[in-house]
Order: C-alpha cells, then structure tokens, then sequence
C-alpha cells in the first residue's frame, strides 16, 4: 500500500497511478464489452453472407463470388472494423473459421450447388498463424472434397504476418486439396 500510494501521489514522469487507472478502467471495460458482443455473434450465427461477383477484367466473366460478412444489429458499423477489432484482440480466427461453415453451408444448398459456381472465403494473416485455428481449418477442409475448385480463399492484408514460413505452408497445404488461393485487395493494406 505504501509503494502505491507513493506512486500514486508522484505525479513525474507523466501522472499517476490513480489518474491512470481513472482513464484505463471505461477503455478496458469498452473492449471487453466488443470481444464478447464479437463472441455472441459469432456463437449465435447473428450475421449474414453477401456474395459479391469478382470479375475477370480480360473476359468480363464472374471468376467467383467473395463472402462478404455483414453482421445484423451494426447499423452505422463498418464490418472491417469489427474484423479488424477481431484480429487486434486474437479473435479472428474464430470469425473467419463460422464465416468458412456459414459458406460452405451455402455453397451446398440447391442454389449454391452448382459446378460453375466458385464462393471466395476470406482467411486473416493472423488466422493461418494461430496453429489452434490452423487445425480447425484442416478439419474444415477434410470434409469439403466436394468443394475443391469451387471453394477458394482470399487472404486478406490488413494484419501483419510474423511467421511467413509457417502462414506459406498452410496456403501450400490448402492448394494441395485443389482450393485455389488469391490476395484480397492486395495494395490496400
């Protein structure tokens, strides 16, 4: 208690630790309060899959169509930012791997479910580096031979990669099953 109150009252060096504690609790509060609103969605399913044509510039012909996550109640939020939030907070992963069910679900509905049809999946940098994600993905990816040529994955850049080698031997991986793999917006991040 002594060092803490000695501390609190030395205001050199930028404050104190009252005041810091003051400013930090509503931010921490705030981000725990966005990681599990970003968990219950998840959970729960409450978003939706918009399937936006990628075409060919040379030919005019629709190469696939991107998996566009919007999430239900976020009127005025942008979905980057809640996946760029996911990524900050390590919770990525999890949202890229219900994107992957939810279209996977949909690629096998009467609809979907046609050989000319190709749905493009974004994967984070971050999610291919965590190896517990990594793992599900496989198991995702063992189930889907039906799939290969039809489900491809769009790696997105807007989180920075650290292990490159081990991010490269997953994609490497993902190709081998016959699933094509593209950059997402390259030069935007």
């Amino acid at each position: 208690t002594y060092t803490l109150n000695r501390y609190a009252r030395d205001s050199e060096g930028g404050g104190d630790l009252i005041s810091l504690m003051k400013d930090l609790q509503p931010r921490l509060s705030a981000t725990v309060r966005q990681m599990n609103d970003v968990r219950q969605t998840v959970t729960s399913g409450d978003f939706d899959l918009l399937f936006q044509p990628i075409v060919d510039l040379w030919t005019n012909v629709v190469h696939h169509f991107e998996c566009l996550v919007r999430f239900k109640g976020n009127d005025n939020k942008s979905p980057y930012e809640t996946v760029a939030f996911a990524e900050d907070v390590g919770m990525v992963g999890m949202l890229d791997m219900a994107l992957l069910d939810r279209a996977i679900k949909t690629m096998r509905t009467p609809v979907a479910n046609t050989e000319s049809l190709r749905f493009a999946v974004n994967l984070s940098g971050r999610s291919l580096s965590d190896p517990a994600v990594v793992r599900r993905l496989r198991e995702i990816l063992a189930g889907t031979g039906d799939l290969r040529k039809r489900l491809v994955f769009e790696m997105t850049e807007s989180a920075e990669i650290h292990d490159l080698k081990a991010v490269n031997e997953v994609i490497q991986g993902i190709r081998k099953l016959g699933h094509e793999v593209c950059l997402d917006d390259f030069g935007a991040g």
